[in-house]
């Protein structure tokens, strides 16, 4: 039972809610994602690699800030794997989802709010 629910966490955290279709280059997999620079505003020169989608999705943030940092966690994640040093925001949404769940024989029924970001990957001189 006790590896049953390792491997339950295990995948349920690993389950990131991010996509991305590539629109550009190839490059390297950066190693530092956190060094990968979040931008509101196109800087001078950049590159498009990929448009990035991310939510907080099972993030287990419970604070409206507290889920915007796990998407801006993931886009950065997922920007420094195709080789992106910088990610290039749009407007946060919010979306309502309801959720049922079963509890010794009773359900219930609660909502969540989850955030989600379209992004763009770049590369910076």
């Amino acid at each position: 039972m006790k590896k049953f629910l390792l491997v339950s966490a295990l995948l349920i955290a690993g389950c990131s809610s991010t996509s991305h279709i590539r629109i550009g280059d190839t490059y390297p997999e950066i190693d530092d994602w956190e060094s990968v620079k979040i931008y509101r505003e196109a800087p001078e020169a950049f590159e498009e690699i990929a448009i990035l989608e991310s939510s907080s999705d099972n993030s287990f943030s419970f604070t409206h800030q507290g889920k915007m940092d796990a998407v801006i966690k993931r886009l950065k994640k997922e920007a420094a794997e195709l080789g992106a040093n910088g990610v290039l925001i749009g407007d946060p949404e919010s979306r309502t989802k309801s959720n049922y769940q079963m509890h010794g024989g009773t359900g219930a029924t609660y909502n969540s709010d989850d955030k989600y970001l379209q992004a763009i990957a770049i590369r910076t001189p």
